[in-house]
């Protein structure tokens, strides 16, 4: 497998373990300060009495859609596998739908159109990565 085959896959596993492994850094590097925040952007959403639990959860996906960013790197550079990319795909795209639905429920619209640009590089990254399973399926 030539390194132009695997600048684009690459390329997206990058994207996720940047953005998300930060955020997920982020969010327990400051745990109390993220809980107060969202505490208050929350207060009129049936969420208000969940938020450290919900976080948790968020943080949580974004670490191991960060760890499967790792590990999918890994194999895709020692053997050209592209399942361990798309689970990191799959877990970075889960978490952005929560954090959407959140902002949703917390009429943050600006904040929610926000998480679009991240949400289609995920849904691209899953194009990509679910087409060369698939392919491989096909083929065997």
């Amino acid at each position: 497998m030539t390194l132009f085959y695997l600048i684009l896959p690459l390329s997206l596993l990058l994207f996720v373990l940047i953005t998300f492994g930060l955020s997920a850094v982020e969010k327990f590097s400051d745990w109390k300060g993220q809980i107060s925040f969202l505490q208050d952007h929350f207060k009129n959403t049936f969420l208000s009495g969940m938020v450290p639990l919900l976080l948790t959860i968020i943080s949580v996906v974004e670490l191991a859609a960060a760890i499967l960013a790792i590990y999918g790197i890994f194999t895709l550079i020692t053997d050209g596998n592209f399942e361990p990319g798309f689970y990191a795909l799959t877990a970075a795209t889960l978490s952005l739908l929560m954090l959407m639905f959140g902002q949703r429920m917390a009429k943050d619209y600006v904040g929610s159109a926000n998480l679009t640009a991240y949400f289609m590089v995920c849904i691209f990254g899953l194009y990509i990565f679910g087409g060369e399973l698939a392919s491989n399926i096909l083929l065997v």
